[in-house]
């Protein structure tokens, strides 16, 4: 099974742990940046980053 997907209107939908099914958009700061520090796949990674520089250069924060 896939970690996750994309969908067509090209949000990453993870498919794993306690967010399976959540859109990346949606999951708390926390557990993004320990998917950042654990996750083993490289393009699922680059879309957390992306994520989490599009929060910190905005202000955007999903909490715990």
């Amino acid at each position: 099974m896939a970690l996750w997907y994309e969908r067509e209107d090209g949000c990453v939908v993870i498919q794993f742990g306690k967010h399976s099914g959540e859109i990346i958009q949606s999951i708390p700061d926390s557990y993004l940046r320990w998917m950042d520090e654990n996750i083993e796949d490289d393009p699922l990674r680059l879309k957390v980053q992306e994520e989490l520089a599009w929060r910190e250069s905005t202000g955007a924060h999903v909490q715990d």
